[in-house]
């Protein structure tokens, strides 16, 4: 796990000036003097991290202090989904999904912004952590604590970016299917509530005419989720065969196990085995899949909203490199990270608008009495 982490932060640290802050960054830098108003625009569905984020806007506007916590974020989903993965397969397959999460060019592109996709992205990974702990303890006392943990990360997750809510209702199919799919109902309602809470919340504050931008979904789109989920380029064919392999591997092993027809006295290991690797498939494309079907009636597919699916996809990924024996399985994670690896350049590289310029030029060139005609949206940074 610290290496995985480590590498995490190797990748993006060195990074995080390379890139201008673009529109979507300097949304959140206006969060700085106008806190209220940023939230209002944005529907409040990142308004938790605006809110952490302020401290250090109150201090600085750099861009490696106002992109460190996503990098600090990222990092500490990529330990929870160690922690998911020893739980789901053992050692070998956290070792794996943590080692392509933290080489994944998604995450060097837009893990690192200064905005509140890591931050949704470890609140979500806490939350399939606990599912996971709370649905395999036996202690009574251990499950309450992770019911716990379950239920703040799902209200909070939302509030880091508002499509991270969509992983609750993943998490309810997923349990619901095991043998005390009753208990579980039961156990769900507190949360269920206080999620739909929040969600009438942010729908209240707007949140639903957020992302007004993005055109209706079209062939195009499922090409830019494939590349933001599995890859780009050449090998992003070969990472994807490994994910469709490992996706049939679990899902075969889940229909044979069938845990739903079975009680629960007589729960088996091989069934219990069988919905912890459906889990990761749950986690994986879960909410791509909603999201892609929500958005045949409303647009929602940018595929960066997609960050917090990363760690299943990386899950699915280890499952089938699983079979192999060791060291055949060791220097298949090796290429596989290499693989990944050579995808990020071109991608951390790619800069948005060059909002220090802009400046610079007003700075240089404007004379008092002077207009300037500026889009709503990035009002609030130049304000």
């Amino acid at each position: 796990m610290a290496f995985a982490c480590g590498l995490s932060l190797l990748l993006t640290i060195p990074r995080l000036t390379d890139r201008s802050v673009w529109t979507d960054e300097a949304l959140t830098v206006g969060a700085a003097s106008q806190l209220a108003e940023t939230i209002g625009a944005t529907g409040g569905t990142m308004a938790l991290y605006y809110a952490a984020i302020a401290p250090i806007l109150a201090i600085t506007t750099e861009r490696f202090w106002l992109r460190l916590p996503s990098a600090l974020f990222v990092a500490g989903a990529v330990a929870v989904t160690y922690m998911v993965g020893r739980r789901i397969g053992g050692r070998s397959l956290a070792v794996g999904a943590s080692l392509a999460l933290a080489s994944t060019w998604s995450l060097a592109r837009w893990g690192l912004e200064a905005r509140g996709y890591g931050l949704a992205m470890v609140l979500v990974s806490l939350s399939w952590l606990a599912t996971v702990a709370a649905a395999t303890t036996t202690d009574p006392h251990t499950r309450r604590r992770w019911l716990v943990v379950l239920g703040v990360a799902t209200v909070f997750a939302p509030l880091a970016h508002g499509l991270a809510a969509l992983q609750f209702p993943v998490q309810v199919v997923a349990l619901l299917v095991r043998p005390d799919r009753r208990e579980w109902l039961r156990r769900l309602t507190p949360i269920a509530a206080a999620w739909a809470v929040v969600g009438a919340a942010l729908l209240a504050l707007g949140a639903g005419d957020v992302a007004g931008w993005i055109s209706p979904l079209v062939g195009d789109d499922l090409l830019k989720v494939f590349r933001m989920l599995i890859g780009r380029g050449p090998f992003g064919l070969v990472v994807a065969a490994l994910v469709v392999v490992g996706t049939a591997r679990a899902i075969a092993q889940f229909a044979r196990a069938a845990p739903w027809r079975t009680s629960r006295p007589e729960w088996t290991s091989v069934q219990e085995r069988a919905w912890l690797a459906s889990v990761a498939v749950a986690w994986g494309w879960g909410v791509p899949l909603l999201v892609l079907a929500i958005s045949l009636v409303r647009p929602y597919q940018e595929p960066r909203y997609l960050v917090t699916s990363l760690p299943g996809i990386a899950l699915v990924l280890a499952l089938a490199l699983e079979p192999l024996r060791r060291w055949w399985r060791i220097g298949a994670l090796a290429v596989v990270m290499a693989g990944l690896l050579a995808m990020q350049p071109a991608a951390t590289e790619t800069a948005g608008e060059d909002w220090p310029r802009v400046v610079q030029l007003l700075t240089a060139e404007a004379d008092p009495g002077d207009g300037f005609i500026i889009r709503p949206l990035p009002r609030a940074p130049f304000d």
